[in-house]
């Protein structure tokens, strides 16, 4: 009895201690879950929604140690999947991949059970379709194999990658950024910004995000149709070379802004053309791009706008008014509105009309028609009648403007009203159409015989140039004529003109320098007989703008005759405004394969006769002979931009390394006179120091005493 009593008892302690210390069997025995050794909290590869064969992903455990696992923080764990059981494999053998002394790092806070770590496991794709599931399992090196819990299936300890195999009939052609693919994006940058009808400059790092290196990689600009950016230059791909996995290169572009550009923040699209290892090719049959975006400021400069291609043609007692406003600027007029103005009863009106025209906006170099139908009064002398042009518009800012050009319209009917054979002039244009001080132009004029019944001949025509301005301070300008005909005379000769036709001349003057700027009026003199040889004149007026030559003078540069590499040069020259015009939007710049500090000097309005001086800094990149130019850039009267360069050429050396003590030598002070010696001074002070003690007492006084003794006794004597 005591037997049986016994052998109970030490069944039910062996039972609670399998409880106690073995938990993990008692739970297997019972039917309860094991407690696994380490539970994979969250897992994910690399975002590969479709791979191929060879394709390499990197699976990211986050995993919990199980404080009851016996896991030791200096215990080296091995971690590896089944061979076969999937269609991944690890990388370099199938034993798995060893963590040598896993860190666990304790969550604040959570508790002795929660202790997290991050492991990342490469995996290859082997190609086949089998499973996405990879069952992971992990052992202590030298120790047991551990349990494994969580992931996709319930304390299953598999993971399950979510990808799709990809066949040659899916995807012909590699796609970049998957698997071990090259892979070119554009570095974030800050976002440049720029000012319209101004040059933009952009500095991009290209980067391989991929798993193999990218060859022979190019990078071009994408120009949409409706791009306010445009080339800066000739050649705008450039060749990057190789770029290998995991690394970048640095590349610069510029481009002009369109001068209407809103402000606003656009966007650039670059693409790419690259090989892969084996050859492939990308970007060539489907574009790979990517893009960056530029803050523009927007423009709001004043249009120019001028009247051009006039015509008057008489027509059943009416004038037939017709003309052109041409925006000769670069930025667009909006609401353009025009108006004639200074009508009048007695001289010109309109016919059943209004004088105004709606004309919408005016691009830079666009041109809008406008006509009249103008009534002569009753009675009206023949001549020509002045009537002045109002137009009104606003930039793209909003801001308005204002102008009023004068228009001359010449009248053929006489006081009694009857026609006769008149000449008028009937069209003109200047070539250019704003004459330059101090150039040729071309002034093609065509006269027309408003009669539908008699022809006119023997007819001479001499056009009367204006005499220089009252107020110009130069003599020449003041007593001479502004314009000189050049190759001929004033005076030409046509010999008839039929009833409603028209002959056309064509002369060339040269405007001489002192010319005011501001629009001249030459006088065509007509004299000519009808039919029945009855001699008539008129005269026909001709508006001629001029302007001034601009002209921007820069000294010799100032520069040094080499530099080193990768050290600061300085350029500086002075500039002068030797022209007659005053000019705006006045800005000097470095331009070259070199960098630049401090090199973009923005002057404004540049009045005549003013100068101002300029430097800017640049560093070579390299030895060499350095080439560059310094742009001056800016508006002239007209506004047309103008823009010119001045090259320079630099010797550029590498830099030399110097080595403390080589060719220096030791060069000893030289010494100072013997009586400048402070040796000699002090000598001479102590020997002085010494006699005076000595003289007090001591010999000294001894031997002067005695001297006296023996003198006091030879007196005695």
């Amino acid at each position: 009895m005591r037997r049986k009593r016994f052998i109970c008892v030490c069944a039910a302690l062996a039972l609670f201690a399998q409880m106690f210390f073995c938990p993990a069997v008692f739970a297997a025995a019972t039917g309860e879950p094991e407690e696994k050794d380490i539970i994979i909290v969250n897992s994910n590869a690399q975002d590969h929604t479709r791979i191929r064969a060879g394709d390499r992903i990197n699976l990211h455990l986050t995993l919990k140690k199980n404080s009851t696992s016996g896991i030791d923080s200096s215990d080296d764990i091995r971690f590896y999947i089944d061979d076969g059981s999937c269609c991944f494999y690890l990388p370099d053998d199938s034993r798995g991949i060893n963590l040598p002394r896993l860190i666990w790092t304790e969550i604040e806070g959570a508790g002795s059970n929660n202790i997290d770590c991050e492991v990342t496991i490469p995996l290859i794709y082997d190609g086949g379709v089998r499973s996405n599931n990879i069952p992971v399992k992990a052992q202590i090196r030298n120790g047991p194999e551990l349990t494994l819990g969580g992931g996709d299936s319930t304390d299953s300890g598999i993971v399950r990658v979510n990808v799709a195999p990809v066949t040659n009939a899916d995807d012909p052609e590699p796609t970049p950024g998957g698997g071990n693919l090259p892979y070119l994006r554009l570095k974030p940058r800050a976002t440049p910004s720029g000012n319209a009808g101004e040059r933009v400059y952009l500095s991009l790092t290209v980067e391989n995000l991929g798993w193999e290196n990218a060859k022979n990689v190019q990078i071009m600009p994408v120009f949409e149709e409706d791009s306010v950016f445009s080339p800066d230059g000739v050649n705008m791909i450039q060749d990057l070379g190789d770029i290998e996995y995991d690394r970048s290169r640095n590349v610069s572009f510029s481009f002009m802004i369109d001068p209407a550009a809103k402000t606003q923040v656009y966007t650039m699209t670059f693409a790419f053309i690259y090989m892969d290892p084996e050859g492939n090719i990308y970007g060539r049959d489907s574009a790979v791009t990517d893009r960056v975006y530029i803050n523009v400021a927007g423009g709001g400069a004043v249009s120019n706008l001028i009247l051009t291609n006039m015509s008057f043609t008489p027509a059943e007692g009416n004038i037939n008014a017709a003309l052109e406003v041409k925006n000769t600027g670069v930025f667009e007029a909006k609401n353009l509105t025009l108006a004639l103005n200074d009508l009048a009863a007695d001289k010109l009106t309109l016919s059943a009309d209004t004088n105004v025209r709606k004309l919408g906006n005016l691009a830079g170099g666009a041109s809008a028609p406008v006509s009249f139908v103008l009534r002569p009064a009753q009675g009206l002398q023949r001549g020509s009648y002045p009537l002045k042009i109002s137009l009104s518009y606003s930039d793209a800012d909003g801001k308005e403007f204002e102008e009023t050009q004068q228009i001359f319209v010449p009248v053929d009917t006489n006081q009694g009203g009857a026609t006769v054979p008149k000449i008028i002039l009937d069209r003109y244009s200047c070539d250019p159409v704003i004459a330059r001080a101090g150039e040729n132009f071309t002034l093609n004029m065509t006269f027309l015989n408003t009669s539908a019944t008699n022809s006119v001949r023997n007819i001479k025509i001499f056009l009367t140039v204006p005499q220089g301005d009252s107020d110009s301070t130069n003599s020449a300008a003041a007593k001479g004529n502004v314009f000189s005909p050049v190759s001929s005379s004033n005076t030409f000769f046509i010999d008839y003109i039929a009833p409603k036709a028209s002959s056309a001349k064509t002369l060339q003057f040269y405007t001489i320098p002192d010319a005011s700027p501001r629009t001249y009026t030459l006088t065509a003199n007509i004299e000519y007989e009808d039919e029945t040889g009855k001699e008539y004149s008129s005269e026909e007026l001709i508006g001629i703008p001029v302007s001034q030559v601009v002209k921007i003078e820069v000294s010799e540069l100032m520069l040094p005759p080499e530099a080193y590499a990768g050290d600061m040069v300085s350029v500086s020259t002075n500039f002068y405004n030797t022209g007659r015009a005053n000019i705006s939007n006045l800005m000097l710049n470095l331009e070259g394969d070199f960098q630049t500090d401090n090199a973009v000097y923005y002057v404004g309005n540049f009045n005549t006769g003013a100068s101002d001086y300029y430097e800017g800094n640049l560093i070579p990149a390299a030895a060499g002979e350095l080439e560059g130019s310094i742009v001056v850039s800016y508006d002239d009267p007209s506004g047309q931009h103008v823009e010119e360069r001045h090259p320079f050429s630099l010797n550029v050396m590498e830099m030399p390394e110097f080595t403390p003590g080589d060719d220096m030598p030791f060069v000893p002070p030289p010494s100072a006179p013997w009586w400048k010696k402070p040796v000699v001074w002090g000598g001479a002070a102590a020997a002085a120091i010494l006699f005076f003690l000595l003289r007090k007492r001591g010999p000294v006084r001894k031997l002067l005493r005695r001297r006296k003794g023996k003198g006091d006794s030879d007196e005695t004597d």
